[in-house]
């Protein structure tokens, strides 16, 4: 997934993309009241519904034009 500058995305719940670019500009939240976790290069097991964020890193601020793969959006209250 590609988000271009300007997009906003208001995560809602437990999410896994194969990939994800960030152009300047964009954001990406938690809906409010809950907390968002970002991680990267998790391995997909292809049995499951999500990638296995245990087996990645998480990412503390996403550099724009960057593309991240195995990538999983955690969200916790």
């Amino acid at each position: 997934m590609t988000m271009d500058a300007g997009s906003k995305w208001i995560v809602t719940d437990t999410s896994s993309l194969a990939g994800l670019t960030v152009e300047k500009g964009a954001s990406i939240t938690a809906e409010k009241g809950k907390t968002l976790k970002i991680y990267k290069d998790c391995k997909m097991d292809n049995n499951k519904a999500f990638y296995d964020y245990t087996t990645g890193a998480e990412i503390t601020s996403l550099e724009a034009g960057r593309t991240y793969a195995g990538v999983v959006l955690v969200i916790t209250r």
